[in-house]
């Protein structure tokens, strides 16, 4: 089991990356620390003057990396989310195997509001999991933000998990261990990935 408290997003990206291939690492629980899960990718530490066209590829190339990262990994991971969980934060959460939450946590996906396309397969994951309906209300204008509660009613996460953080680690870890114990298969597996990666390059 890995963890990472706040550090760059490059970090935590070599977190997995190195996760993903060591041997001794068996399933990973990502969670985050203080009163947030995530507050989204930290575009502060790319963005630089430049071509507009280059910052463009260089976001749309970064967003790509971090979710064939997890539509990819070869191991059983799930996440913890203790807080508000927004953007990436919440799109990473649907290609992991489980997502658990704290009754504080809420999800925002403000794509609409900004301008931009959904990231993370949600375009498709999304309305598979919980209906078009559902789907166009957290991806739309209408910018809903479920509590921990409707969004495991909408079925967006795996459960609310009540009591403070060290509950939700260990349900979350339970989980983890659970689906290691049973083979280690990921929620999308081979075939889904392959089917899930061409929508990655789209969004």
């Amino acid at each position: 089991r890995k963890e990472s408290s706040a550090a760059s997003d490059v970090y935590k990206r070599q977190v997995l990356q190195d996760a993903s291939t060591n041997a001794s690492v068996k399933g990973v629980v990502v969670t985050g620390t203080g009163r947030y899960y995530s507050a989204g990718v930290d575009l502060s530490a790319i963005i630089k003057p430049m071509q507009p066209t280059k910052l463009i590829k260089q976001i749309r190339d970064q967003n790509q990396r971090l979710f064939a990262m997890m539509i990819d990994f070869p191991k059983p991971i799930a996440a913890a989310v203790n807080g508000p969980a927004i953007g990436a934060a919440v799109t990473s959460t649907v290609l992991m195997d489980g997502c658990f939450a704290s009754p504080a946590a809420t999800f925002s996906l403000p794509f609409a509001k900004l301008g931009v396309p959904p990231e993370g397969c949600s375009s498709v994951t999304f309305a598979e999991l919980m209906g078009e309906a559902a789907a166009k209300r957290i991806l739309g204008e209408e910018n809903w933000i479920p509590t921990a509660v409707e969004a495991a009613e909408a079925k967006l996460i795996t459960e609310v998990v009540p009591g403070g953080v060290e509950d939700l680690l260990a349900r979350t870890v339970a989980f983890v261990e659970s689906k290691i114990a049973e083979g280690g298969g990921r929620r999308y597996d081979a075939k889904e990935a392959e089917r899930l990666r061409p929508v990655n390059a789209v969004e």
